[in-house]
């Protein structure tokens, strides 16, 4: 059996600021394994554009979601790239940076499959239930 030793980090581009980045990056990196960075939001949506810009200096992938508006898109398509990564990858870590309570179903399930899901969320803004539902609540 491998071990698992990768961190996977989900940013809702919608919820979290950019200006954010850094700190949600130190954080990560502190953690001392490989890792592979998400930020997450609609192709035309100018109040995510800031992450698209962030990501073109650093290791976060940019992932923009094309097609008509929806409402939950970015939250749907995290959640489901949560769970089916979670089964193809040597994944030890999940960070969820977000501070919306849609995710709390989710990071409670993985909980209890026996995954380390850390939340990255803004202290003022966080839902209650997110923020009890992970491993460990981390407040930027």
């Amino acid at each position: 059996m491998k071990s698992k030793e990768m961190i996977l980090a989900y940013i809702d581009a919608e919820n979290i600021s950019y200006r954010k980045a850094t700190k949600i990056l130190n954080y990560i990196r502190k953690e001392g394994k490989s890792y592979d960075v998400r930020a997450y939001g609609r192709q035309k949506d100018q109040g995510t554009k800031g992450w698209s810009d962030v990501a073109k200096k650093s290791e976060i992938k940019d992932i923009r979601l094309y097609g008509k508006p929806e409402k939950n898109k970015v939250d749907k398509k995290i959640m489901k790239d949560m769970l089916r990564d979670i089964d193809k990858k040597d994944v030890s870590e999940v960070i969820l940076v977000t501070s919306d309570g849609d995710y709390t179903k989710t990071v409670k399930g993985l909980c209890q499959q026996g995954v380390k899901v850390h939340v990255i969320g803004e202290k003022n803004k966080i839902s209650k239930h997110l923020r009890k539902s992970g491993c460990k609540f981390i407040q930027i």
